[in-house]
């Protein structure tokens, strides 16, 4: 599924969403809205907090609302640190989404996003990870301070290809990887602009991220 049509749903628009709960005025979404008409991008999210008409917590609260969702206390808990290196920390960085927390006996992880649930990313990790997830909803401010954290952090070396290269040269140079870790499993998966390979060895695994060609044509 291209990216750009991943989120596609039949939701309440969260200004909407806002106006609804009287957590803002019918003249307070227009001038957001008429901001965003300006500027031509962006969520009406972030015009109603530059207007001030919001804050974050509002805007959170209600895409964890539009999205039927959970809002997980990122700022209070620290799971995340224990589970983050579950996925490589570019596909969190692009992805813009964390794993945290990870209930190990349920086999379970809790993998948190701050515009909305990408239903491929989650499909993407319950498949290379062999674990059900659930999907939460976390701020912005603090998604991106816990990858500012995470990247002080020493992982797993990943390695990425930003040059997209065909399927045949993509399966070579995964075949190579394979014979040089050893690897016993060879697991595939699209998430988000990258296509995930893992390598699975006896002790540990290798993760490559090839660019997917769709998303440069």
């Amino acid at each position: 599924m291209p990216e750009g049509t991943r989120r596609k749903s039949h939701r309440i628009p969260i200004g909407l969403l806002l106006l609804s709960r009287g957590i803002i005025n019918d003249a307070q979404l227009k001038k957001a809205l008429a901001l965003q008409r300006e500027q031509g991008n962006g969520r009406i999210g972030k015009f109603l907090q530059q207007i001030q008409a919001v804050t974050e917590q509002d805007i959170t609260a209600g895409l964890g609302a539009q999205w039927g969702c959970p809002v997980y206390p990122l700022g209070r808990a620290r799971d995340f640190l224990q589970c983050s290196s579950l996925l490589p920390l570019t596909l969190l960085e692009t992805g813009r989404m964390l794993p945290v927390h990870h209930i190990r006996f349920q086999q379970t992880l809790y993998l948190a996003f701050v515009e909305g649930i990408d239903r491929t990313a989650l499909y993407a990790v319950e498949q290379m990870l062999h674990l059900r997830t659930i999907p939460c909803i976390v701020s912005e401010s603090a998604l991106l301070e816990a990858l500012e954290e995470l990247r002080h952090i020493s992982h797993a070396p990943t390695t990425v290809f930003e040059r997209p290269i065909e399927p045949r040269e993509m399966a070579r140079t995964t075949r190579n990887y394979a014979w040089q870790v050893d690897a016993t499993d060879v697991w595939m998966a699209r998430s988000g602009r990258f296509i995930w390979i893992r390598l699975q060895t006896a002790q540990d695994s290798k993760d490559i991220l090839f660019q997917a060609l769709a998303d440069v044509q």
